[in-house]
């Protein structure tokens, strides 16, 4: 169960119990981030969804609906929203090697 703020209150969400992402989806992330990782140190969504598909990779294997749901699920990135779709990522700190 998930609580998020709604209007004046808060709303309770309900899912499913998701499937843990497999470990070599895992590493295919860290490595599209590492990849394509502009001067800034972050990647653009695009970026990521362009390497992981050059390498073969896609999004059905992570179980996840969208791949900012797959980055995110797997709690290793931080995540710069620019507005609408654009959304950053970049390894996340304490994280980095």
């Amino acid at each position: 169960m998930e609580q998020r703020k709604q209007g004046n209150g808060t709303a309770h969400f309900c899912r499913p119990a998701k499937r843990p992402m497999p470990a070599s989806y895992v590493t295919a992330l860290k490595d599209a981030v590492a990849g394509s990782q502009g001067d800034d140190g972050w990647s653009s969504l695009t970026t990521i969804g362009n390497h992981l598909r050059a390498h073969g990779k896609t999004l059905e294997e992570s179980g996840c609906s969208s791949l900012t749901d797959a980055l995110c699920a797997s709690g290793l990135f931080d995540m710069r929203d620019l507005g609408g779709a654009n959304k950053d990522f970049r390894l996340g700190k304490g994280r980095r090697s």
